[in-house]
């Protein structure tokens, strides 16, 4: 990280701009890695930098700014409950439920924005699959915390934060921390919705 921070320091500042450009465009955030399965075209724009380290730079400079952005927007909720943000239409990075009654309601956090908003508690929020026999919900004890909610029509997971069981925890963070759900899901050939600040 440090020898990319220097090279990057020696670079034009036109390449920082556009390093920043790059990653502020939600098809460049959402592509695999280099070693994953394509997931279709999607523009490039040649860095003279480390992949990883490049996204995870851009992405540590923009969310700040852009969460504030989204915070300011008071962008109303769409009637229709969409498994994208509302604000910028980005993927969700971790679902989160909150105490409702005599169960819980599920809500959705974007991996860009941060902006949270409804969705239905049993559907995929990859391909919108709702039939209860393909959406699998997979638990580890020492997370308990944390699940991994997977679909078996489109083989996508993401993690969801259970508020019920400590309302201080942290969705964004609380995923980030459960690593090895992530390398389990992978292990069984489920790929992640949207990767984290650090592309995992």
């Amino acid at each position: 990280m440090a020898g990319f921070a220097a090279r990057l320091e020696k670079s034009d500042q036109g390449e920082w701009a556009e390093l920043l450009r790059r990653f502020w465009r939600r098809n460049e955030r959402d592509r695999p890695e280099p070693s994953g399965v394509d997931q279709g075209p999607a523009e490039t724009v040649d860095l003279p930098f480390d992949e990883s380290l490049s996204r995870f730079t851009a992405l540590a400079v923009l969310q700040p700014y852009v969460e504030y952005l989204g915070q300011r927007a008071n962008t109303p909720m769409p009637a229709v409950r969409r498994p994208f943000c509302p604000f910028c239409r980005s993927k969700p990075l971790a679902g989160v439920l909150r105490p409702e009654g005599e169960g819980a309601k599920r809500s959705l956090v974007c991996s860009f924005c941060f902006t949270e908003w409804d969705y239905l508690r049993i559907a995929c929020p990859a391909c919108e699959e709702s039939r209860n026999e393909k959406m699998c919900v997979n638990t580890a004890s020492q997370f308990e915390l944390v699940r991994v909610e997977a679909c078996e029509t489109c083989r996508t997971y993401i993690k969801t934060v259970d508020l019920a069981k400590n309302g201080r925890a942290v969705p964004e963070v609380d995923e980030l921390a459960a690593i090895p759900l992530t390398l389990w899901a992978a292990e069984q050939g489920y790929k992640k919705v949207s990767r984290n600040i650090f592309g995992s």
